[in-house]
């Protein structure tokens, strides 16, 4: 039997070719890269060995995450003056501790949103209150609402939530009285760099009040949004001061230049004095520490003996040298 093929034209030629080269196409494209159902298995293992590792865990939005880190406490904050009758106050929860002292700074957030910010801008001081929980419906109430609404008058906030004014020592905002409050502490404005960007204002305090019968730990609770509307309110108290062998590595030492040059270091564990050799003269601890730990306070002492030689010499954390 004979098979006649019989000729092709030049246009299913043409054809042919252009389905052969699309195929040859496709091969080297599976060989160059895994095919759509190839990639939906590995993303599948993928996806499998991502929840193997992340067992402990769920997935949450990093637009929700300061509601995992929210500083606390939550503060009232005034400003103005209370001799011309332009004293406000408001609710404030984002504020952070910038550093120890040299001096001591504290941010908060406040913006152009908020009534007391051009009082801020204007006067560049306030008062941060530390209000306890017995005053947490006040407070979260008093958050809710701003003198600029058309029912309030300008300072009419303190007479309809019952808040006491008084002068304070330093700064012309007001304190704010009252059993429950924890606290107040007067501040002026520090740094504004970042305030247009991220109504960041860095704020030094220059003036402090604690109420004696409200101390943080002995009877003044505080009380910490949690981003959404709850709370956490200030409870068990844990003493590790014994554990905190590593204290000293952050002491700032006060450099004195006297008859007797010495240098003195100030923690939350007590106060050690050197003298100019670098040899401990006087450690009144507060708590007991370790052997580790006043070994290092010794090798401390040598340090900061040597950075009362040098002009502003500074070490560890934030230590200076005053002259």
């Amino acid at each position: 039997m004979t098979l006649q093929i019989s000729s092709i034209s030049e246009e299913e030629e043409a054809l042919l070719a252009m389905v052969r080269k699309r195929k040859a196409q496709e091969e080297q494209d599976e060989t160059s890269t895994p095919s759509s159902k190839s990639t939906k298995t590995s993303g599948k293992k993928q996806k499998q060995v991502r929840l193997k590792e992340h067992r402990d865990f769920d997935p949450y939005p990093p637009s929700k995450v300061y509601r995992l880190i929210e500083p606390g406490p939550v503060l009232l904050v005034t400003t103005g003056s209370l001799a011309d009758g332009t004293h406000n106050v408001m609710t404030i929860g984002f504020h952070m501790v910038i550093q120890h002292e040299s001096p001591p700074l504290i941010g908060i957030s406040l913006g152009p949103w908020d009534a007391s910010f051009a009082a801020l801008k204007k006067q560049r001081e306030c008062v941060l209150a530390v209000p306890s929980v017995e005053m947490a419906k006040v407070v979260v109430d008093l958050g809710n609402c701003s003198k600029d609404d058309d029912e309030l008058e300008e300072t009419s906030k303190w007479e309809r939530f019952g808040l006491d004014a008084q002068p304070a020592g330093k700064v012309k905002a007001p304190l704010v009285g009252g059993e429950h409050i924890i606290a107040n502490i007067e501040c002026v404005v520090e740094d504004t760099k970042m305030v247009s960007k991220y109504s960041m204002w860095i704020l030094k305090p220059v003036k402090a009040w604690i109420n004696p019968n409200m101390k943080p730990g002995e009877g003044g609770k505080m009380f910490h949004h949690r981003g959404d509307g709850t709370f956490v309110v200030d409870g068990e108290v844990l003493d590790l001061k014994d554990r905190m062998v590593k204290c000293t590595e952050y002491l700032s030492p006060a450099i004195k230049s006297n008859a007797s040059p010495a240098s003195t270091m100030y923690s939350p564990v007590g106060v050690v004095v050197f003298g100019r050799d670098g040899e401990v003269v006087e450690l009144k601890a507060e708590v007991p520490l370790p052997g580790d730990s006043v070994k290092r306070i010794e090798r401390l002492g040598e340090r900061a003996e040597r950075a009362s030689l040098t002009s502003a010499a500074n070490w560890s954390a934030r230590a200076v040298s005053d002259r």
